[in-house]
């Protein structure tokens, strides 16, 4: 069985959440204690957790989410600069 995990964070309520690289090491731990890192795909409309897990574990697959609703879109395209949730790309 293959696990789908999405972090839910946001840049823009960043005191709802511990850091990204807290977030993203928590998990990280909790998949590779649980023997699952070779099942598991750690998803994210915040990049920033993605890119710390990718730097910790590069053996976990990560999956880049995006949106581009009237509610959220994390891409931010033609905007000027990176949007906050794409872990400073500017996409």
């Amino acid at each position: 069985m293959h696990l789908n995990v999405e972090t839910k964070l946001s840049p823009l309520n960043p005191r709802l959440t511990p850091a990204p690289e807290i977030f993203a090491k928590r998990v990280v731990d909790t998949v590779t204690a649980a023997g699952a890192a070779d099942r598991v795909t750690v998803q994210s409309f915040d990049w920033r957790t993605l890119r710390h897990v990718q730097s910790i574990a590069p053996g976990i697959a990560t999956a880049y989410l995006t949106a581009r609703q009237r509610w959220l879109d994390n891409i931010q395209a033609g905007q000027p600069g990176p949007s906050p949730w794409t872990a400073g790309l500017d996409v």
